[in-house]
């Protein structure tokens, strides 16, 4: 089932990128950047089986069902791209229309390399933030805890997020960016790294420590993120950064401790009968009734 899941997920992005190629549209010049993004979402497809067979070689943790767990999560994959596609289409042509009306920061940096620096600092920084805010405001959190209620973490919890969460984000980033006067281009690069480092950290591999330290001086590392994973709350709202690690120094919320005794997911809301799709899908919204 996993690998039909997976089959699927390959003919979508194919059949989108087909219909790109054979319009003749000219709302905006997109086929060179879908090329790119569908050429990074096939890589990511192939890290991704790459570690979900690395996790059966050397898994850190010893979960007893990765078939079953893997198909629920990449089920929340599926909704996503449909979800998102849309979305992010507007994003890309918006950038595009407006970026000989307002440059934002690249307007004010004549130099391309220091701007493009700074301007993916900043989006990164945000990203870092906008994690924060799904944990310190009640509201978000109730989405984002979808994420967090998995209770054996593997590369499959890198596509377990709840779709509400998935359209505040890409949504509430559109002023950011324009701010930033990130191009579509940029975008498309930033998510592509920012996705394999997710897949990365979330995989359940026994990394050597030395790989690990070296990682997480420049990248967020499945060591921090496992911490953001524990069902403990202070240790969870810490290491928020996705894709770089310096935010977290910065902002004094680093933190490490033993793994190897961690237990992952948040207590009641992690149990077996709360671990099916039609449930976690319901569960912000149950939530959100309840406080009503």
């Amino acid at each position: 089932m996993l690998r039909k899941l997976i089959n699927g997920q390959i003919l979508f992005i194919a059949r989108i990128e087909h219909f790109f190629r054979k319009s003749k549209s000219t709302m905006f010049p997109l086929e060179k950047l879908l090329n790119f993004d569908f050429l990074s979402q096939i890589f990511a497809l192939l890290l991704f089986l790459f570690l979900w067979q690395l996790e059966k070689w050397k898994p850190y943790y010893k979960f007893s069902n990765k078939k079953s767990h893997g198909k629920l999560n990449v089920s929340f994959s599926v909704l996503a791209l449909l979800i998102q596609f849309p979305i992010s289409l507007y994003t890309l042509s918006y950038l595009e229309s407006i970026q000989f009306q307002f440059q934002g920061l690249r307007g004010q940096i004549n130099n391309v390399y220091i701007y493009s620096i700074i301007a993916f600092l900043g989006f990164d920084m945000w990203m870092y933030f906008w994690h924060r805010l799904n944990h310190e405001f009640s509201f978000f959190w109730k989405f984002h805890s979808v994420h967090h209620s998995d209770p054996e973490m593997d590369v499959t919890s890198a596509y377990r997020f709840h779709f509400g969460e998935l359209i505040f984000s890409d949504l509430l980033r559109i002023p950011i960016l324009l701010l930033l006067g990130f191009s579509k281009t940029e975008l498309l690069y930033y998510n592509a790294f920012l996705g394999i480092n997710i897949l990365i950290h979330h995989s359940n591999i026994a990394f050597p420590e030395k790989i690990d330290k070296f990682y997480r001086v420049f990248l967020a590392s499945p060591e921090m993120h496992k911490v953001h994973h524990s069902e403990v709350i202070k240790e969870a709202n810490t290491n928020y950064g996705s894709l770089l690690s310096i935010w977290d120094r910065l902002f004094h919320t680093f933190h490490l401790t033993n793994t190897s005794r961690l237990k992952l997911g948040i207590g009641e809301d992690s149990k077996p009968e709360m671990q099916t799709f039609g449930t976690l899908l319901l569960y912000p919204f149950v939530k959100l009734f309840k406080k009503i």
